[in-house]
């Protein structure tokens, strides 16, 4: 089966977004089992340090503190996920922004709460880098390249496939030589730094990161195009949630950054504070949606 009970090797976001469900005492003679979905992707790259030490600190808060027993839950499908919404076997999720669309017309879901990174921002971009030595210097000016992504990184592809579009070339599958799919971006920037291959899309914090720790990979790596700012996910309620409920869970998770507590918590995961959910805060995403429509006629990746 699809579904498994979450192991602790699998728990990065896992712990962000179980964060995000930390309640006030609930007058209950037992727990009440609260189950949270995960797909799998969202554990690509994990520290077991930070991990192990965020993991025993929220749940003994989380069980001192709260009625609600948490239990994750790992799909990976997201047909699998939308059967258990309907059968309401799960009453939270943590959604990337293209999921959450994708099951947006069964209307299942209700965004409620998203995160404030360290450097203040609540979104992300992705960047296009190709190695200087190619003098490249636009989508443009590639001939026969190949290409590196991350596997699970669904919001970089969607964007490379417009920007691929709006340039005038193919898409994807047809303009590159090879595509190679990774596990962690890290991968795909430091190909390109030694010469295996000729473009990565990343996420653009990862490529600063990288270039802190290296400084060699920001003088040899050109980005050649930005995306715009994109929300990558948020936390969602079944839309049959009790409200009551619904609402400890987000009055608590708000005030999570007040607390000497709470901060240290979701410090390890560079998250400066819990903030509601705006629709606003997902039209980058819904644009680009359309325009891949536009593009190819559909919003089903080619790969």
């Amino acid at each position: 089966m699809p579904i498994t009970v979450l192991k602790k090797h699998k728990l990065k976001r896992f712990i962000l977004f179980l964060l995000l469900g930390l309640t006030h005492p609930i007058q209950a003679d037992e727990p009440i089992p609260l189950h949270i979905a995960f797909m799998d992707y969202t554990f690509a790259e994990v520290s077991k340090e930070d991990t192990k030490v965020a993991v025993d600190f929220y749940l003994q808060k989380l069980l001192y503190n709260t009625g609600n027993k948490p239990i994750a839950m790992i799909f990976s499908e997201l047909d699998v996920l939308k059967q258990a919404l309907q059968n309401k076997d799960v009453l939270m999720a943590s959604m990337s922004t293209p999921d959450f669309l994708r099951l947006a017309p069964d209307s299942l879901l209700k965004p409620i709460l998203t995160r404030v990174k360290t450097n203040g921002d609540i979104s992300d971009t992705f960047v296009i880098l190709v190695h200087k030595n190619k003098n490249w210097t636009a989508l443009q000016d590639l001939k026969n390249p190949s290409v590196r992504i991350q596997q699970n990184d669904i919001l970089a592809k969607y964007w490379l496939q417009v920007a691929l579009a709006r340039a005038q070339h193919p898409q994807a599958l047809q303009f590159f030589s090879a595509i190679e799919q990774d596990v962690r971006p890290s991968q795909s920037i430091l190909s390109v730094f030694f010469g295996k291959s000729d473009v990565c899309v990343v996420n653009t914090a990862v490529f600063e990161a990288m270039s802190q720790l290296n400084p060699q990979i920001a003088q040899k790596l050109v980005p050649i195009l930005t995306s715009p700012k994109f929300l990558t996910g948020f936390l969602c309620t079944h839309v049959e949630m009790p409200i009551e409920r619904q609402d400890v869970i987000t009055k608590a998770s708000l005030a999570l950054s007040q607390s000497e507590d709470g901060r240290q918590v979701i410090r390890l995961f560079k998250t400066k504070e819990i903030v509601p959910f705006q629709d606003a805060y997902i039209k980058t995403v819904v644009d680009l949606f359309d325009q891949h429509k536009k593009y190819y006629g559909t919003t089903e990746l080619s790969f």
